[in-house]
């Protein structure tokens, strides 16, 4: 395949934990991107799946992927292994089981080279059976400063801590690594990258589709290694209150939405690990319900909370909380 000598290497990382259902479908829309100079880095992160072996494969139809093997260790531990072996100046993250857009770099890129930007977001569409289309049109873009875009992420305003759907300057990864957690990484690493730029461009034009699965990391039922929670907002809340404290109220919102999601998966029976994570919600409650830039949602739950962890519970299932 040939390459616009003009063209930017970007690298795309693809983790792959026990995706044999949905690699192909994956790595098959990165392949069809319409900006070419691209290499695929796909890491095998110990799957017990096929998942390996369908990588080895595609490897060999397509020669700018390559495959990496390595033992599980999570996917902090991924990420950050991934990126110590590609060239790109640019790089990404896909998941193994979403799917991109044709135009999911180019606009990515576009995005960067008009803003001078460090880092270029774009917006994602959720989905579980059939592939939703994107209309084409006038979507609204801009440039933000590090504050103003952590500020509108830990509202989940035009963008939220995933690391995908987001396209970023390589070289901020040298001092920065993705947290460890067996659980919201993106949340603990994301907002430490942009607050090292000098400035973020946005579109919110969606150009990543992200699969919703049941027996995903953040879907499947609770495990005691999901209490990794606590750890992540404890060093976020250290970080933010005495460095950044115009964030607090913003951050507040956000932990307290997490905090949320996993309280959601504890079963009832389960009064021990549901109260350490009662406690937080109470903490965070009465801050994010007096917020007036907080979500509608979080506001109002902040405000159901108050009725009592039992009655809390079944409002919230009621109207399927989300982070």
């Amino acid at each position: 395949m040939k390459y616009n000598q003009n063209e930017t290497l970007v690298s795309i990382i693809v983790p792959c934990y026990n995706v044999e259902k949905y690699l192909k479908r994956c790595v098959d829309s990165i392949t069809n991107q319409t900006y070419n100079n691209i290499e695929i880095l796909l890491l095998d992160d110990g799957s017990t799946d096929n998942s390996g072996e369908i990588a080895n494969e595609l490897a060999k139809k397509d020669q700018r992927i390559k495959v990496l093997h390595k033992k599980n260790e999570g996917l902090g531990f991924a990420r950050n292994s991934a990126i110590t072996n590609i060239t790109g100046n640019y790089v990404t993250f896909v998941d193994g089981d979403d799917v991109v857009s044709p135009s999911y770099i180019i606009k990515l890129i576009t995005l960067i080279n008009k803003y001078s930007a460090d880092i270029a977001i774009s917006q994602f569409i959720k989905w579980t059976k059939i592939l939703p289309s994107i209309k084409n049109g006038y979507y609204k873009e801009g440039v933000l400063s590090p504050i103003e875009a952590v500020e509108c992420m830990f509202y989940q305003k035009k963008f939220d801590t995933s690391a995908w759907g987001k396209l970023y300057k390589a070289n901020l990864f040298n001092d920065i690594k993705f947290s460890n957690a067996y659980i919201s990484q993106d949340l603990e690493t994301i907002y430490k990258l942009i607050l090292s730029t000098s400035k973020i461009a946005y579109s919110m034009e969606p150009t990543y589709y992200y699969y919703i699965r049941g027996d995903s990391l953040t879907g499947c039922k609770f495990n005691i290694k999901k209490l990794d929670i606590i750890k992540v907002i404890n060093a976020i809340s250290n970080n933010i209150t005495p460095n950044y404290p115009d964030l607090i109220p913003a951050m507040e919102c956000r932990i307290l939405s997490a905090i949320f999601h996993v309280f959601l998966q504890v079963e009832p029976k389960d009064k021990k690990n549901a109260n350490i994570l009662w406690d937080y919600i109470k903490y965070y409650r009465k801050g994010v319900l007096m917020n007036s830039h907080a979500r509608k949602k979080a506001r109002v739950g902040s405000a159901i909370s108050f009725m009592g962890k039992n009655i809390s519970r079944l409002a919230f299932l009621f109207v399927k909380w989300e982070r």
